[in-house]
């Protein structure tokens, strides 16, 4: 069966159910051009987008984070979508074993600090980090936040992003682990 794209907009309920009685393909496709719709337009809305993040991130399916990253691009524009919409997916699923989280992190030092996309992957890795239900070992979580911290200190030092700041600034003391 297919799933209409359209679903995702009007995600604001955020009830996972209209997704969970599609095969992780359907979704996977659906969500994708839907996203895919967020390219050149004159304004990225992250919240939409972030409440898709959570409508699937509470859905039966798992590893989208991957698909994204596969198909959606590493451009400015691609970075901005995928980042809003994993901020809100990481509250609920893991990071994927293969999503290549390493590449995620570069993207702080591939777009200047005044992009969109920098502080929209901050937010995404500050999500990775600091909620359990990201599954990421300490290690990785003590290197997330320690390269969140230097993004901080750049955007602080900047006057940009007040509203990324107000959760980068909550890993300055622990505990920088969110319960879920």
């Amino acid at each position: 069966m297919a799933i209409d794209p359209k679903v995702f907009e009007e995600s604001k309920d955020l009830d996972p159910a209209p997704l969970d009685c599609e095969d992780r393909a359907a979704v996977e496709g659906a969500l994708v051009a839907w996203l895919g719709t967020w390219k050149n337009v004159s304004f990225i809305d992250g919240e939409v987008i972030g409440y898709a993040g959570q409508m699937v991130g509470r859905s039966r399916h798992d590893a989208i984070d991957v698909a994204l990253q596969q198909r959606l691009g590493a451009d400015a524009e691609a970075q901005t979508i995928a980042a809003s919409f994993l901020f809100t997916y990481w509250a609920w699923k893991p990071v994927s074993n293969t999503f290549d989280l390493e590449a995620f992190v570069r993207a702080l030092d591939t777009f200047a600090s005044q992009q969109p996309a920098y502080a929209t992957t901050a937010l995404a890795l500050y999500s990775a980090a600091t909620n359990k239900a990201s599954g990421l070992d300490e290690a990785t979580r003590r290197r997330l936040r320690e390269r969140l911290l230097e993004t901080r200190h750049e955007m602080r030092s900047k006057g940009l992003y007040p509203g990324v700041l107000v959760y980068l600034d909550k890993l300055v003391k622990p505990p920088f682990a969110n319960p879920r």
